[in-house]
């Protein structure tokens, strides 16, 4: 299994995006597919999951996710595409998929932010003028910006989601079951992947897309971004960020107006 480049990656979302009218875009990085071969012990500097056979199964199960609309995000490295695994346990390449042909770099958004403006751009435009449900650890309203009209927000744990996925759905089903909604932004770790594969085909006209910590750099000029974790790429790169989110602010909203 390989991964396109960064570049191909989000032409990829934006062409599926087009073409379907509709994305499912879950993301796997490392502490994913490494929480595939456990069933203890804890995975994630980040988000702090704690492994059982029960977490296993739902990580394994949620990475063989298939639709016309599904794009899954995998490792990839910025030099262009490596194997599945390179940086995971052997055991994860015993792993069998039937799809082949749906597999992105996990982190194209992240990398199309910062070198690959008018994808970028293309991309959140298509998301301006819709509704959606945020699923994550805070909520802020400079979000719509990007994500479009607000009309629900998930709160989830900082850490362990993945331990937290049943009430996380649960929640969202009783907005999604009464709110007119387009899509469901997700930034909650690990149970993001779960939640785009138990839930895509049960509301079928719904975009899902993960899109983890890139929430974090759209707010990073607000108040409140000093209150929650800081990753490393986002503090390594903190005033370049800070230009990027009102650069693409501006460029976001006057294609939409």
């Amino acid at each position: 299994m390989k991964a396109l480049s960064y570049q191909d990656s989000i032409k990829k979302l934006n062409e599926v995006f087009e073409e379907q009218g509709r994305l499912v875009f879950p993301r796997f990085g490392d502490a994913d597919l490494i929480m595939m071969t456990k069933e203890s012990g804890e995975v994630g500097r980040a988000n702090k999951n704690h492994c059982n056979p029960t977490t296993k199964k739902m990580m394994r199960d949620s990475l063989d996710i298939d639709g016309d609309s599904v794009v899954v995000g995998i490792p990839c490295n910025i030099q262009g595409a490596k194997h599945i695994g390179s940086n995971v346990p052997g055991s994860i390449k015993n792993i069998k998929l039937e799809k082949k042909n749906n597999f992105i770099a996990w982190t194209s958004l992240e990398h199309a932010f910062f070198k690959y403006n008018d994808e970028f751009i293309s991309f959140f435009s298509k998301l301006k003028d819709k509704s959606y449900i945020f699923v994550g650890t805070y909520y802020n309203q400079y979000l719509d910006n990007f994500y479009g009209n607000n009309v629900g927000w998930v709160e989830t744990p900082k850490y362990d989601s993945i331990n937290h996925t049943e009430k996380i759905i649960q929640d969202l089903r009783t907005l999604l079951d009464t709110e007119e909604v387009d899509s469901v932004i997700l930034s909650c770790g690990q149970a993001a992947r779960v939640i785009c594969y138990e839930l895509h085909n049960i509301y079928s006209n719904i975009n899902f897309i993960d899109v983890g910590s890139q929430s974090d750099m759209f707010i990073v000029n607000q108040p409140e971004f000093k209150d929650i974790p800081k990753r490393s790429h986002i503090q390594h790169q903190l005033q370049k960020i800070k230009d990027k989110v009102k650069f693409y602010e501006s460029r976001i909203n006057n294609n939409n107006s």
